[in-house]
């Protein structure tokens, strides 16, 4: 079975420009599209000379009854969205750990909305 792997993952190697443009593209049509529309923030994901590869979008709303509206509406019309993962001091096995507060990752997590983007 590795043996199996590894040529599905040099095939894979052989078109990753191709995807990591396609999802580029994408994500530019998304962030032109997202800018257009009042009280949603794209957040870019390239920053320190870093490149993404753009697996994720992640789109800031105004508060947390917007982005629910937001995700409800996405989910309904069959496309993938999600709220963010929970904060890992929020996870039953840290729960009783010390923590730092974390005031703005709390504020981030009712106002963030994650998708996947899928090039055709």
């Amino acid at each position: 079975m590795p043996n199996i792997n590894a040529a599905l993952l040099l095939g894979q190697f052989q078109n990753i420009d191709k995807y990591l443009l396609s999802k580029k593209i994408l994500f530019e049509k998304y962030s032109r599209l997202i800018s257009q529309v009042d009280g949603l923030h794209l957040i870019d994901s390239n920053f320190d000379g870093r490149e993404s590869n753009n697996w994720l979008i992640s789109v800031l709303c105004k508060n947390e009854i917007e982005r629910n509206e937001l995700l409800d509406y996405l989910n309904k019309n069959h496309i993938f969205a999600r709220k963010p993962w929970d904060l890992l001091n929020q996870l039953p096995p840290y729960r009783n750990c010390y923590s730092s507060p974390l005031p703005v990752s709390e504020e981030y997590l009712e106002k963030l909305l994650i998708s996947r983007v899928f090039p055709s």
